[in-house]
């Protein structure tokens, strides 16, 4: 697509602030008081130290394409981006780029498997989901399944940061810090997430908490190699390979015997949890805009930082190394 051509959708309503080139940077959902794509830098931190290189990878509700263009310029062999509805701005963007992206939509979760015809990826990058769904376990699982053994999933989720224990929020009745989005549902505690991944056969390798967020690196695992964060979920992943009445939800069985395996690796030291300045940070992908905040707006967004981080360490009793900046790749 020639520059014309994308300039004609660039007044379109973007839901990523992507950056083009010199003269094309698109707006983005957040006001300019908020670095755009907040919610994605833990994401882009992990791809830093992800060899996709060869890569199937697999971007879940993909909306205007950051992740999977941001995949498809670090050398993923194959990238599958999926939505619930096409957009123009993502043809637009995908055609600008000269990226090679098999976009399938109409895709949920649930029809993932049919929609690819059962195969499986290295990498499967789902953002912004986990509190948009009726059943996040089922759809963690469902997530499992689409996986190669050793493959890896980054998740980005709203969650409970400020509950120590292991709940879950049921948004729409939380009269005070629910979500003003009537498709806003379960917000899980950092230790309620962490057991449900495991449960749906993953090994947490490490987390990056962002305000009222958090972004996980989990690796699919057999059931017999994980080392869960509970005793009970240990209990889980052993025994529940003889409960027969099980078998509709997660197949354990079928998770330890697959012979598919990824090749793909990684640098992330696992057991790792870490936080990540959202007014500082600087990310490495091309498509990702400089933010230049005025004084008065940096200021603000530092000191709700550091509100959240707070407020964070305290309901875990633990220090969060910070994640402070990176170095931008510029185009």
């Amino acid at each position: 697509m020639s520059g014309d051509q994308l300039d004609g959708v660039m007044n379109e309503k973007w839901f990523h602030a992507l950056r083009f080139d010199e003269r094309r940077t698109t707006n983005g959902r957040f006001p300019k008081s908020r670095p755009a794509n907040y919610t994605l830098f833990a994401a882009l931190e992990y791809l830093r130290h992800i060899d996709v290189a060869g890569m199937d990878c697999l971007d879940l509700g993909t909306m205007d394409g950051l992740l999977a263009f941001t995949l498809a310029s670090m050398g993923a062999g194959r990238v599958v981006a999926t939505d619930m509805a096409p957009r123009k701005t993502f043809d637009a963007g995908r055609a600008f780029l000269g990226h090679d992206i098999d976009y399938r939509h109409p895709v949920s979760i649930e029809t993932l498997g049919a929609a690819l015809g059962g195969q499986k990826v290295d990498l499967l990058v789902c953002c912004g989901i986990l509190y948009h769904v009726f059943e996040p376990l089922v759809s963690l699982v469902q997530c499992r399944e689409r996986l190669r053994t050793n493959g890896l999933m980054i998740l980005e989720t709203q969650y409970s940061y400020a509950e120590p224990g292991p709940v879950i929020t049921y948004s729409p009745a939380d009269r005070e810090g629910g979500s003003i989005h009537a498709n806003t549902f379960f917000r899980p505690s950092f230790t309620a997430l962490i057991a449900m991944v495991e449960t749906a056969g993953f090994e947490v390798v490490s987390t990056i908490s962002t305000n009222a967020r958090i972004t996980l690196l989990a690796r699919a695992a057999r059931p017999s190699e994980t080392k869960a964060s509970t005793p009970m979920v240990q209990t889980i992943l052993r025994t529940y390979m003889s409960y027969k009445n099980y078998g509709e939800r997660v197949d354990y069985r079928a998770l330890e015997a697959c012979q598919d395996l990824s090749p793909i690796s990684h640098s992330v030291p696992l057991g790792s949890h870490r936080w990540l300045n959202s007014s500082t940070y600087r990310s490495a992908s091309p498509y990702q805009p400089w933010w230049d905040p005025s004084p008065k707006h940096m200021a603000a967004r530092f000191a709700e930082d550091q509100r959240f981080r707070v407020r964070t360490m305290l309901a875990r009793r633990s220090h969060l190394p910070a994640i402070e900046q990176q170095p931008l790749t510029m185009r």
